[in-house]
């Protein structure tokens, strides 16, 4: 089987979205899944990144010049152009580079939801949606690793085979969670750690 990712990276968005699917497709390569990765063209991208890490990308043109979010949560502007044609445009990608045979698809992008993932689902043998907003969805797995978050709160998405929710099914690269317990095991239990947390790209 396969793994296509359908993920994005700019100025505006960031590069979590890309470094949480780079952890996954690691450890698909472990289950001897090949990845893939379709993202559009944005500015600020870090195609490079993917590249440097052993996957291929595919790359879907801007068909309109950029034009940047009103607002923090104006996630629908990220994707540069409607659900519908980005659906289209991913499809007709897939025909154009010969990954129509079985295969998995994971999408992880706050513009896409449901409507891009009925388009989608039928070239799929499953389909996998990466999210953290409790949004409606389509799909056949849901992965959403907030803290605390519960499997209930996507009650209102129908037909979801599986809901993977909570900081068990954080999406972090190897090298960061090996370490968990011999960090632990290497404090003194009776001094005060002061720990300084950076996360994003931008």
């Amino acid at each position: 089987m396969i793994a296509i990712f359908r993920v994005d990276s700019s100025k505006d968005i960031g590069t979590g979205h890309i470094m949480r699917c780079l952890a996954l497709a690691d450890e698909l390569i472990r289950k001897s899944v090949v990845s893939y990765f379709i993202c559009r063209d944005l500015p600020g991208n870090i195609h490079t990144t993917i590249i440097s890490r052993g996957y291929k990308v595919f790359l879907l043109p801007l068909t309109s010049p950029y034009a940047s979010p009103l607002h923090d949560a104006d996630y629908a502007s990220w994707l540069q152009t409607s659900q519908e044609k980005d659906a289209i445009d991913f499809i007709e990608y897939l025909k154009k580079i010969n990954l129509l045979q079985d295969k998995l698809i994971i999408v992880d992008h706050y513009s896409l939801n449901f409507v891009w993932e009925s388009y989608v689902k039928k070239h799929a043998s499953l389909i996998v949606a990466i999210d953290d907003l409790v949004r409606e969805h389509n799909v056949d797995i849901i992965i959403d690793q907030t803290l605390d978050r519960h499997a209930n709160e996507y009650n209102h998405c129908r037909n979801i085979r599986k809901i993977l929710t909570g900081s068990d099914y954080a999406l972090i690269r190897t090298q960061f969670y090996s370490k968990r317990e011999l960090s632990f095991n290497s404090q003194p239990t009776d001094k005060k750690m002061n720990i300084f947390i950076s996360s994003g790209g931008f």
